[in-house]
C-alpha cells in the first residue's frame, strides 16, 4: 500500500510540475507573482500564529521559544511578499539560480537511482541515466544563463515539463511487471 501511495504522490507531483511548466511558458512573471503572494499569505499566517502562541504560553516557556521574534520576522516577510511582489519579481535571477541548483541536485539523485538500479541488476537503469542527463544538463544551462530573463523562464518551463515527462516514463516502466521468461525446449 505504501508503494502505491508513493507512486500516486510521484504522479501528482509530475502533473503539478507539468502544469507549472506550462504556466511558466504562458506568463512567467504573473505566475511567480501569484506564487509569491500565496507564499506571503501563508508565511504571514504562520507568523501571526507564532505571536498568538507566544502570548498564550506561560511566561517562562514563552521566553525560551522566541515566538514573538519569529512571528514578527515571518509576518514581515509575508507582508513583503504580498505587498512588494514587484521588487521580488525584479530579482528573479536569484530564483533562477536556486532552480538551476535544484535541477542539478535532482539530477544527481537520478544518477544515484541509475547506479543503484545497475548495481542491483534492475530494469530501467537506462531511463534513469537519460533522466539524470536531462536534469543535470538543464540545470547547467540554467546556471550558465545564456538567455534573456523572459526566455530563461520559458526555458525553465520547458525544463520542468521535460523533467516531469521523464519521471512519468520512469514511473510507468518501473511499475510494469516483468515479462515471464519463456522456457527453452
Amino acid at each position: 500500500m505504501k508503494k502505491m501511495s508513493l507512486k500516486v504522490g510521484g504522479f501528482l507531483f509530475c502533473v503539478v510540475e507539468i502544469a507549472v511548466g506550462v504556466l511558466l511558458l504562458i506568463d512567467a512573471a504573473n505566475l511567480i507573482a501569484m506564487i509569491l503572494k500565496v507564499f506571503g499569505v501563508l508565511i504571514g499566517i504562520i507568523g501571526i500564529l507564532s505571536i498568538i502562541r507566544y502570548f498564550l504560553a506561560p511566561a517562562a516557556e514563552a521566553s525560551r521559544s522566541q515566538g514573538l521574534m519569529n512571528g514578527l520576522v515571518l509576518g514581515l516577510v509575508g507582508f513583503y511578499c504580498v505587498f512588494r511582489t514587484d521588487v521580488l519579481v525584479a530579482t528573479l535571477s536569484i530564483l533562477t539560480l536556486i532552480f538551476g541548483m535544484l535541477l542539478l541536485i535532482i539530477g544527481f539523485g537520478k544518477l544515484q537511482l541509475m547506479t543503484d538500479s545497475l548495481r542491483l541488476k534492475k530494469r530501467g537503469w537506462l531511463l534513469h541515466l537519460l533522466a539524470a542527463a536531462v536534469s543535470v544538463g538543464l540545470g547547467i544551462v540554467i546556471l550558465i544563463n545564456p538567455f534573456e530573463v523572459a526566455n530563461l523562464w520559458r526555458f525553465i518551463g520547458i525544463a520542468m515539463i521535460v523533467d516531469a515527462a521523464f519521471e512519468l516514463l520512469i514511473t510507468f516502466f518501473a511499475s510494469r511487471k516483468p515479462r515471464p521468461k519463456k522456457e527453452k525446449k
